[in-house]
């Protein structure tokens, strides 16, 4: 009986392992994608999931402060999005959201939610990237995410139009 228990946890832990990779993944994406469109520098862009821990990280977002709220509400929302769910593991976002000033803090999160539906197609590219690859860096994150959505030679011209903020097709709300 309980050999049946452990074979079955065996075969369940790498489906649960990339459950878990794909919902942490689509976390960090949002957080990128979303930065990137906002003209926020991204240096690097990562995930770690292991029995007991996932974890992401996208470093050295800085910038205003209704981008910032902006881009750390993005990563939740990313997660909803994905699976239709509250998120986890937003616990650090969460906590310096709300240290930020309550309307920054409310403002993001609303612009979090358009942007994370509007950018959809480039947050999902840039999902499976990461969960393939686990880190890389910022700018060739972003790259990766516009050739998976263009193609190479879309991709290298609106490469260039990141920092205006004009690199990405924003889908129109839904009606």
């Amino acid at each position: 009986m309980v050999s049946d228990y452990r074979r079955r946890a065996r075969e369940l832990a790498p489906k649960v392992r990339a459950m878990k990779l794909k919902r942490v993944a689509h976390h960090e994406a949002a957080h990128a994608i979303v930065a990137a469109h906002l003209g926020l520098l991204v240096d690097e862009v990562g995930v770690d999931v292991a029995a007991r821990l996932e974890a992401g990280v996208v470093v050295a977002m800085r910038g205003r402060p209704l981008a910032r709220a902006t881009v750390l509400a993005a990563g939740g929302e990313g997660e909803r999005r994905l699976t239709g769910q509250e998120s986890r593991g937003i616990e650090a976002d969460e906590i310096e959201l709300d240290g930020m000033n309550p309307r920054t803090a409310a403002r993001g999160r609303a612009e979090a939610r358009r942007l994370v539906a509007a950018l959809w197609p480039y947050i999902e590219a840039l999902a499976d990237v990461i969960a393939e690859y686990n880190h890389m860096g910022g700018s060739t994150a972003i790259f990766m995410a516009l050739l998976a959505v263009h193609g190479e030679q879309e991709a290298r011209r609106r490469e260039a139009l990141l920092a205006q903020g004009e690199a990405f097709d924003l889908l129109p709300p839904p009606t």
